[in-house]
């Protein structure tokens, strides 16, 4: 597994490169809304990026995070994203997005899962 900045990990499956976005090391919206900001910018930098996991374990997503988020919900229509740690609060918010979204995201119980729907997608 490499790592670049601790923004992405880059895992292999099945000869599929897929790029392991998380927030667990995240203790607040603002360090959430920082790290999401600094991915963007460094999925922007490498175009080829295309498979992406976000995990959302262990995360407190809220208000602030989502309005960002929603912002650059245009930004993932090139690239084939799934999330996994999407529960409770989360499941309402990801439906929320989803709404506004063009390309709508799916959420997994377990990363096999994701990777597993990854592989499927064209």
């Amino acid at each position: 597994m490499e790592t670049n900045e601790n923004l992405t990990e880059l895992l292999e499956y099945q000869g599929l490169k897929v790029h392991y976005l998380h927030y667990n090391d995240c203790k607040s919206q603002k360090q959430m809304v920082e790290k999401f900001k600094d991915q963007i910018d460094y999925l922007k930098e490498n175009p080829e990026i295309k498979h992406l996991i976000v995990d959302y374990n262990g995360a407190s997503i809220g208000t602030e995070y989502m309005a960002v988020a929603k912002s650059h919900s245009a930004f993932w229509d090139s690239r084939e994203l799934v999330m996994i740690g999407v529960d409770g609060l989360k499941k309402i918010l990801l439906k929320g997005y989803n709404t506004v979204a063009s390309n709508k995201v799916i959420a997994f119980d377990t990363k096999e899962e994701a990777l597993e729907a990854l592989l499927l997608r064209p």
